[in-house]
């Protein structure tokens, strides 16, 4: 309270003085000048408060709305990476399945020498072992499994004798699409897988 009965409306944010002039920052009420002292005269420049805390407001908005974006943008590719991780093990695990079922198929699949001569219980689409496996996970178009015989079996007799240096083996071949859920690396991911194994039906007596 003043000599006069009057609130005394004291800023207590500290000053900085510029020339013979100081300058209150912070202070949202300008101080009640005594008796005979008129507030024009006060060499204390009264600075609101108002104009900087919506300033402060504003900037703390705007910091916000970063990092809110860069949170979604995290989350949203951590979750496409997990999808496109479980699609192509997934995918591999298929391929690897088809694989296994080709090198032991005998019985109406093979002809002179090994041969594979009926692939389709493996590379159609989708009904075969590989496209069944992955589903609506990628999509596999017709031609997208195939199965190849290394070395590749001879038509004519004599067959080819193999021993324990050389193997037959059996791959199988898958490629596709895997649709991008949120579109952050496109629409969709192309892919092959390979798996191979030992052609187990040829054996190594040169069947």
């Amino acid at each position: 309270m003043t000599e006069q009965g009057l609130p005394d409306h004291r800023c207590t944010a500290p000053f900085h003085y510029r020339g013979s002039s100081a300058v209150a920052k912070g202070c949202c009420r300008p101080r009640r000048a005594s008796a005979g002292s008129p507030l024009s005269g006060s060499p204390i420049q009264h600075i609101g408060c108002g104009t900087h805390r919506t300033k402060q407001l504003g900037q703390a908005l705007t910091e916000m709305g970063l990092v809110v974006a860069l949170c979604v943008l995290l989350t949203l590719g951590i979750v496409e990476f997990g999808y496109t991780f479980m699609a192509l093990n997934l995918i591999t695990q298929a391929t690897s399945a088809g694989a296994r079922a080709a090198s032991v198929h005998q019985m109406g699949s093979r002809g002179l020498c090994g041969k594979i001569t009926n692939d389709t219980a493996i590379t159609a689409v989708p009904t075969g072992i590989v496209a069944a496996q992955i589903g609506n996970i990628a999509t596999i178009l017709p031609g997208g499994v195939t199965v190849t015989q290394n070395p590749a079996p001879n038509t004519v007799a004599p067959c080819t004798m193999f021993s324990g240096i050389n193997i037959p083996l059996v791959i199988v071949t898958t490629t596709g699409t895997i649709p991008d859920v949120f579109g952050l690396f496109g629409s969709t991911i192309s892919f092959t897988r390979t798996a191979t194994f030992r052609d187990e039906a040829r054996g190594l007596g040169g069947t």
